[in-house]
């Protein structure tokens, strides 16, 4: 069993190169679970970063403006993987701690135990506003000099002036998805080839996809530290984003609510991306009380998610009275 972590950089350039690197750090350091990180694209200094921690790097791929296609970074990735093995899509900026593997190692068990084939396991992250060089990449040092705060507008992609000798965080809203934990087979030809790993939508599209097609889905939100290095954003690329990455993900949401009128809806297509859409929280804190399977109980707040929109077709109800897992 293995953990397959990929992604694609940014120009390590400037602070997005210590960030990313920081990030990636984070990743091959995890213990118990043999790792593999594969990137994705060939900016500045991505093909040293590689050869420099031994990473598999794809410098050609398909994509827009330079950007992978989702489809493309998903199927390629999987071609590395064996059917035991765990896939993890992430960004570059995102720093993960040893819980990460615990709870793929714990959450393992059942899968084989119950043999549950697909699967997404998701978590929304942690804003670290003031993001710096680390003395130590761990949770004890990090949660040992941190401070919370309450989200001020929007900080997402906002790197707080300010001078502290703690670090400065606050928890992101729940469709802030940066990492997606699945099976090889999970998104098998599920996605549209258009769709790009950035620009928006991305991510909670992925959700979405795992939840209609009625697979396990757990939020991690509470269990998996995830750091997002919060960071500026150069002119170049907000108008990258802006007028090419957002227009192409925005007419790939136009086509799936056409798609999405012809069949039978489990999930609202906005609250059903978000993590708390999940059918369970906290994998780890509350790990025996957990049931997968024919006689699983659908949480009530699960049911009140489901959708009810005039503008789409009828919510099919039916499979909550009579739920079980589907591979």
């Amino acid at each position: 069993m293995r953990l397959i972590i990929f992604t694609t950089c940014k120009p390590m350039i400037g602070e997005d190169k210590w960030r990313q690197e920081q990030a990636i750090k984070s990743w091959i350091q995890l213990k118990d679970i043999e790792i593999k990180v594969i990137v994705f694209g060939n900016d500045k200094g991505v093909d040293e970063l590689c050869e420099k921690y031994n990473l598999t790097h794809i410098p050609v791929v398909d994509n827009l403006a330079g950007v992978p296609r989702v489809k493309a970074m998903f199927e390629t990735s999987a071609s590395f993987a064996k059917p035991e093995d765990y896939m993890m899509w992430t960004n570059a900026d995102i720093i993960f701690f040893q819980n990460l593997v615990d709870n793929i190692k714990r959450f393992d068990v059942d899968r084989k135990s119950k043999n549950i084939v697909n699967f997404a396991l998701v978590g929304a992250r942690l804003d670290w506003n003031n993001p710096c060089i680390l003395p130590q990449i761990t949770k004890e040092h990090f949660f040992g000099n941190i401070k919370i705060n309450k989200m001020i507008g929007n900080q997402r992609l906002t790197k707080t002036i300010v001078k502290s000798d703690k670090y400065e965080c606050h928890p992101i809203t729940d469709d802030a998805i940066d990492y997606i934990i699945h099976s090889p087979t999970t998104y098998k030809d599920k996605i549209h080839e258009c769709l790009v790993i950035a620009g928006c939508y991305h991510d909670s599209i992925l959700m979405w996809l795992a939840t209609q097609s009625n697979y396990l889905t757990l939020n991690m939100s509470q269990t998996i530290n995830a750091i997002h290095q919060n960071h500026g954003i150069t002119e170049q690329s907000r108008n990258r984003e802006k007028n090419t990455l957002q227009v192409n993900n925005g007419n790939y949401l136009g086509w799936l609510s056409n798609e999405i009128k012809k069949q039978k809806l489990y999930y609202d297509p906005v609250v059903g991306s978000c993590c708390s859409s999940a059918l369970n929280f906290s994998y780890l804190d509350k790990s025996q009380n957990i049931q997968f399977g024919k006689n699983s109980n659908i949480p009530k707040m699960l049911r009140t998610r489901m959708m009810n929109r005039d503008n789409f077709s009828k919510t099919d109800l039916s499979w909550a009275n009579n739920y079980k897992s589907r591979s």
